[in-house]
């Protein structure tokens, strides 16, 4: 009887488990066939409506039909027909077909080319049929002709990807600024591109990095380049031979083959892609008043000179105070009559410069003082003390600091400076110099350092009165200074001395952290703190002590600039030297191998 139970028991669990596994591989079923070698071959192409490369073309409908499903990647990116058509035609993936539509007319005796780049790819692995392209002609016969090269960034010489490089038959150079190009094409990784299958006759260049794809240069602002001189493209042929030896005499030749291969020329234009300056017309963009004693005005660029402020409802002329910035786009200006102190809302008019004509602003700026956030609304009342300079503090550096109101008044006898020998401080003598005496807000502690000293530096409460009355509260500080072997030093030998030259030394992100004006056979880079760094070098044509850019109407090219080809390891307390011969190495081979190969 309990046999026959435990039978019956085991039977039930059985049955159970078979279901629930003949259930879970059901539900299942829409993930596919699991394991198994992964899919990496991409779409085959077995049939076309038309013929690559077609003559006398008239479908305004083209379609393709592949050995898998497949789906279309990134169009905007990838995809790119020329010449370009004003109303963009529609591109489809259904299944395995792909198909493409024209909207425009076909213009007649014209060859067209739809470059599909990598976005023909399989539905499952998104295997990418590579470069793929299509063309036919309108007329009866293909145009076949090419013109290739490359696109960098002209300030840093980086291949740019995604780059519209076009044409114009056209002699006048206002039609990048009006005109769509004739022909085009789109600049891959390496920033390499082609032009294919265009007419042979002579044809100015342009690039464009061009978002909206209008296919000319519509609006300032846009990463933009040219070839400075108009090619004509031509087709090269290339002699082969190859030598048929005798099969019974091995001395004695055969016969010998000849054959011929054709490329294009030019196929290695260089187009440095920059950014025009533009005109900037400054206007008062946003007026702000973030404290009941200053205001700031933000401006859309910087002002020649100082702007004309005349208060409306505050029957005085000598009410404000400037602070100094190194820029006149925002400017922080300090209430100092007190009839306008204690006003909640300030009314005044600002005039400046802007393009060739006096303007004039009328601003009223109202202050609400804030809700107290705790219960110790005393340190509302007390000047905060910020430090500067960060520990250890660079021997070309100093003790900087800056309040956040200006100061009336320092009682200099509540500072204390001291520098620790052994375990005990002793009292070290400064000196105070403010950065702006007009609108004393910073300070510079001055005094004479040791090398990799231990410092501090004692503000007592009540040492900094503001002009408003506020007081700071006890401010402590200590730092190290650093010694002369504690940085590099850099020495660049010149093969030949650049013409009006400015190395610049970048870090890794390069970002410059010196720079200087080369005019001997060294350049010397003392007081470099240990790290890896890379060279640029700017030919100062204008001298203006600057890269400046280019500019399209006339044609400008943007300033030279060449990178030293290797990543510097510069160590503490050593001398490196290294020669530069800047015009050794091709340009698209300058960049170190470190830093990023290409930019979109």
């Amino acid at each position: 009887m309990i046999s026959t139970l435990i039978k019956r028991i085991l039977l039930i669990s059985a049955i159970t488990v078979s279901v629930v596994l003949l259930l879970h591989s059901c539900a299942n079923r829409g993930a596919g066939p699991q394991g198994g070698i992964r899919d990496t071959t991409p779409p085959q192409l077995l049939k076309s409506s038309q013929s690559n490369k077609a003559t006398s073309a008239t479908n305004q409908r083209l379609e393709w039909i592949f050995d898998e499903n497949i789906q279309l990647e990134k169009q905007q990116e990838n995809i790119l027909v020329s010449p370009p058509q004003k109303q963009a035609p529609t591109i489809r993936a259904m299944g395995k077909k792909l198909s493409v539509a024209f909207a425009d007319s076909l213009a007649s005796n014209t060859t067209y080319t739809i470059d599909f780049g990598n976005a023909v790819v399989d539905l499952n692995e998104k295997n990418p049929l590579a470069n793929f392209s299509w063309s036919f002609a309108t007329g009866a016969t293909i145009d076949t002709m090419q013109l290739a090269g490359y696109v960098i960034d002209a300030r840093t010489l980086t291949p740019y990807e995604g780059i519209i490089v076009g044409v114009y038959k056209s002699n006048k150079d206002s039609a990048f600024v009006s005109t769509p190009f004739d022909y085009m094409a789109r600049t891959n990784s390496q920033g390499f591109f082609t032009i294919r299958n265009i007419p042979q006759v002579p044809y100015q260049v342009y690039a464009l990095k061009d978002i909206p794809q209008a296919f000319y240069y519509d609006q300032k602002g846009k990463e933009i380049g040219f070839f400075s001189q108009k090619v004509t493209p031509e087709e090269v042929k290339h002699l082969q031979t190859d030598t048929i030896w005798n099969d019974n005499d091995s001395v004695s030749i055969l016969r010998i083959d000849t054959s011929y291969s054709i490329s294009y020329a030019p196929n290695d234009m260089l187009i440095k892609l920059f950014r025009e300056e533009r005109a900037m017309i400054p206007t008062l963009r946003r007026a702000l008043r973030p404290s009941k004693e200053s205001f700031t005005l933000l401006m859309s660029a910087p002002l020649d000179k100082e702007p004309l402020i005349t208060p409306i409802n505050v029957e005085t002329s000598n009410w404000l105070k400037r602070e100094q910035t190194n820029r006149m786009d925002s400017l922080v200006y300090w209430i100092t009559d007190s009839n306008a102190l204690t006003l909640d809302t300030i009314q005044f008019t600002v005039s400046y410069a802007s393009a060739d004509s006096l303007k004039t602003d009328t601003i009223a700026l109202t202050y609400k003082q804030p809700r107290a956030r705790t219960a110790n609304e005393k340190t509302l009342q007390q000047l905060e003390i910020v430090s500067l300079t960060k520990s250890p503090v660079d021997i070309a550096d100093t003790l900087r600091l800056q309040v956040k109101e200006p100061m009336k008044s320092i009682d200099i006898e509540k500072m204390h400076l001291t520098m620790r020998i052994d375990t005990t401080w002793h009292n070290v003598p400064f000196l105070l110099q403010y950065d702006d005496d007009n609108c004393k807000k910073k300070i510079s502690v001055l005094f004479d350092r040791k090398e990799r000293a231990n410092y501090r530096l004692v503000i007592d409460s009540a040492a900094i009165v503001s002009d408003y009355g506020k007081q700071n509260a006890s401010f402590v500080q200590t730092f190290t200074t650093k010694s002369p072997d504690d940085y590099a030093s850099l020495m660049i030998e010149w093969k030949n001395i650049p013409p009006h030259g400015i190395v610049e030394l970048l870090d890794a992100k390069e970002t410059v952290v010196r720079a200087v004006h080369v005019s001997e056979p060294t350049t010397v880079l003392r007081l470099l703190s240990p790290g890896n760094y890379f060279l640029r070098l700017v030919l100062d044509a204008n001298q203006n002590g600057k890269w400046d850019t280019g500019s399209v109407l006339p044609k400008q090219e943007p300033e030279e600039v060449y990178y030293y080809p290797k990543r510097l390891v510069l160590r503490a307390n050593w001398d490196s030297v290294e020669e530069w011969d800047y015009t050794a190495i091709p340009l698209l081979q300058q960049r170190a191998t470190e830093l990023p190969k290409s930019k979109k």
